[in-house]
């Protein structure tokens, strides 16, 4: 009996990760064409963009992610990406956007809590992190008045 219990919760665990796990993967799919670049469009006007210093933190490429960013959505690394390869995959758009997406897969959350997960929450995450995503400050940068008018102006 106490054997068939534990094969029980041990099943209902593996059926409850499966389906947070289909969950997450369907919502990570959500994230269209469309809301990428206009995250690129928000954070650079997508130009192929070499990094700068703010605030004592290294930020690069067209989505322009910081290191622990990069390392967050993998550490992935462009062909001869040379010795450093954050800046050369940072600065290289499909390496980017693939960091993006594993960044975004990664932590994925309802950023705005309206029980949707949508661009908008992709957005705010992408640019305030999965720990501040909420900040309704966010909404009063460059940034999200940028993102705001190429989303929801392309819809």
């Amino acid at each position: 009996m106490l054997q068939a219990t534990i094969v029980s919760i041990a099943t209902i665990g593996l059926m409850l990760q499966n389906v947070v796990a289909q969950d997450h993967v369907q919502t990570f799919r959500d994230v269209d064409d469309l809301c990428l670049l206009c995250i690129c469009q928000a954070s650079t006007g997508c130009q192929p963009k070499g990094c700068a210093t703010i605030d004592n933190q290294v930020f690069c490429g067209p989505y322009q992610i910081s290191k622990g960013y990069w390392q967050d959505g993998g550490q992935l690394k462009v062909p001869n990406g040379g010795p450093n390869e954050f800046e050369a995959c940072a600065t290289n758009q499909q390496c980017s956007e693939n960091t993006v997406r594993r960044y975004l897969l990664k932590y994925v959350r309802n950023c705005n809590s309206d029980t949707v997960l949508d661009c908008d929450d992709i957005a705010r995450l992408h640019k305030a992190g999965p720990f501040d995503c909420n900040n309704p400050a966010l909404e009063r940068t460059l940034y999200w008045q940028n993102f705001v008018k190429c989303y929801y102006e392309a819809k």
